[in-house]
């Protein structure tokens, strides 16, 4: 019994002391690899360090929607609460134009994109049609303002070509937003008036005019959000138009028809153009004049716009001959103008008339109402007709196109006063 107690007691002694030497022995690895990393920080920096890698340069900013090299766009929205959402714009593709809404896919956190085309190089408006409510996209800051259509998100796809309203580096004038008082409304009004490159208001040089205006629904900013009136001025005289003043006033002088998604009577049109040919003539004219350093003569003012703003110009532009040398509609409304009893008066419309520019996409609707207005001008005699029938339907795509066309063709018969001033420039 002395014995197995004994053994026993042997046994527990040698239990006691197991786990510190395995302890040790399984610490002393770690001791030799900390031995190691202390005289590796004694070693001198230089001698071990690696060179350090070049910075990257920065990424390219994300822009929405995104344009790709193929000509399609990609369009995405956040929006993790709703149903449905679409994108509509009036694209055009293999030439013709699409503006039925595409569908968008959503994702698990709520992203919903798509991606269409590839479409022809242009600028395009376009909406998300969220729950079947039309909004702009929240993460492009560039918009086209309407009173009426609606705002818009902006999108442009490059292409090859070198387009009349393209940024380029050239010299660049400023767009500056004033204000008048229109006696018509009995309020101030405002007016986006472009300078060309090197304007000085207090300098010796004094400058044409022209007078370009919007169509129905837009606001006086359209011509430059959308339109890039002031990119085509500064190409056009970079490579060698007169350089000019541009004003752009708001041309409607009543308040909306309250039919958001139609055209209203023409008799609307006509009291409206009735009311912006006194506040152009009595108002805006005179402000220029006042504020301006601008040439006065008739060969040194031009007045040019687009569909109503079209019925506009020629309205005025062919009743007042005392006003206007150069005369433009782009795709023109005509109901309400004086243009067409104007042309059966060729020797009195003929009078100081260097210009008078006609021109409308073939698939627009009113082709054949301008067409007919043509055809009756020169029929009765009237000099410098310019009529044009193009590819292109109602929209921006052809009358940026028509602005940068009729530019360089203004005032090239330039009054004695543009002569002296020009000679002591």
């Amino acid at each position: 019994m002395a014995e197995v107690e004994m053994a026993m007691a042997a046994r527990r002694r040698r239990a006691s002391v197991r786990p510190a030497s395995w302890a040790a022995a399984a610490a002393a690895p770690m001791m030799a690899m900390l031995a190691l990393m202390f005289a590796l920080l004694l070693v001198p920096t230089a001698a071990v360090a690696a060179p350090a890698p070049k910075t990257p340069a920065p990424a390219p900013l994300a822009r929405e929607p995104q344009v790709n090299p193929n000509r399609t766009i990609t369009f995405r929205l956040f929006a993790p609460t709703a149903k449905t959402v679409a994108v509509s714009g009036e694209w055009v593709r293999r030439g013709r134009r699409q503006n039925k809404p595409t569908p968008m896919k959503r994702n698990s956190f709520g992203l919903w994109t798509v991606t269409v085309g590839p479409v022809f190089p242009e600028i395009y408006q376009y909406n998300f049609i969220v729950d079947g409510v039309s909004v702009v996209d929240p993460r492009n800051p560039w918009v086209k303002r309407s009173s009426i259509w609606g705002n818009a998100s902006l999108v442009e796809v490059p292409g090859k070509r070198v387009m009349d309203y393209d940024q380029r580096n050239v010299p660049h004038g400023a767009v500056t937003q004033r204000y008048f008082f229109s006696h018509v409304l009995g309020e101030e009004q405002p007016v986006d008036v472009y300078t060309p490159p090197h304007y000085d208001p207090s300098g010796k040089t004094r400058y044409p005019v022209l007078y370009l205006l919007h169509g129905y629904g837009d606001l006086q900013t359209a011509w430059v959000d959308d339109g890039r009136a002031n990119f085509i001025a500064d190409n056009a005289i970079a490579q060698g138009a007169k350089p000019m003043i541009i004003v752009m006033p708001l041309g409607q002088t009543l308040p909306d028809p309250l039919r958001p998604f139609g055209v209203p009577p023409s008799s609307w049109f006509q009291k409206n153009l009735a009311r912006e040919s006194a506040e152009m003539t009595g108002d805006i004219i005179p402000w220029v004049q006042a504020h301006y350093p601008v040439l006065t003569g008739v060969n040194d003012r031009a007045i040019a716009g687009l569909s109503m703003g079209g019925g506009q110009a020629l309205h005025l532009g062919l009743t007042r001959r005392d006003l206007f040398g150069y005369v433009a509609g782009f795709s023109a409304y005509l109901p309400g103008s004086g243009a067409m009893a104007a042309a059966r008066e060729p020797e009195k419309t003929s009078r100081n008339l260097q210009l008078l520019w006609l021109s409308v996409g073939r698939q627009d609707g009113l082709a054949r109402s301008n067409e007919k207005l043509a055809h009756s001008l020169v029929g009765y005699g009237v000099p410098n007709v310019h009529w044009e029938l193009s590819w292109g339907h109602h929209q921006w795509a052809v009358w940026r196109m028509y602005l940068g066309q009729l530019l360089p063709r203004l005032f090239q018969n330039a009054s004695a006063g543009a002569a002296r001033q020009t000679a002591a420039r």
